[in-house]
């Protein structure tokens, strides 16, 4: 895992209350990232927030619901005043189920680093050989 390592840097999670967003949560703190949990359900954030204190990780929550671009620029304004991440060293992982073009182009313009991901299929042809 140390050539996977993450320190200084802070993600923010969309839906890390349950399923692949808190395994993501979970998986990053244990590589050194602060991680900022993001949900509607705040009593799920906090579940998770928990477990990666207790492994010794940093983590914060933040209510959001992603299709309300009111609560995106607050949790953002959340983060930047408790953690205080600089542009390039916060990084966003999408794992809510409700995105919707308007809010993904929301999401897009918060100063995070940026990057696509390789599509499913093509991944997996590298490792099927």
């Amino acid at each position: 895992m140390d050539a996977f390592r993450l320190d200084n840097k802070v993600a923010l999670i969309t839906g890390a209350g349950s399923g692949l967003g808190k395994q993501f949560a979970l998986t990053l703190a244990d590589a050194g990232a602060v991680v900022v949990l993001a949900a509607r359900r705040r009593e799920k954030l906090e579940e998770t927030a928990e477990t990666i204190r207790r492994a010794g990780g940093t983590a914060m929550c933040c209510d959001l619901d992603v299709t309300d671009s009111v609560s995106i620029a607050a949790c953002f304004e959340e983060i930047q005043t408790t953690v205080g991440a600089a542009d390039n060293s916060m990084f966003l992982i999408n794992s809510a189920t409700c995105l919707s073009s308007s809010t993904t182009s929301t999401l897009s313009r918060l100063p995070c680093r940026t990057g696509r991901a390789m599509p499913f299929s093509r991944a997996n042809s590298s490792t099927s050989r």
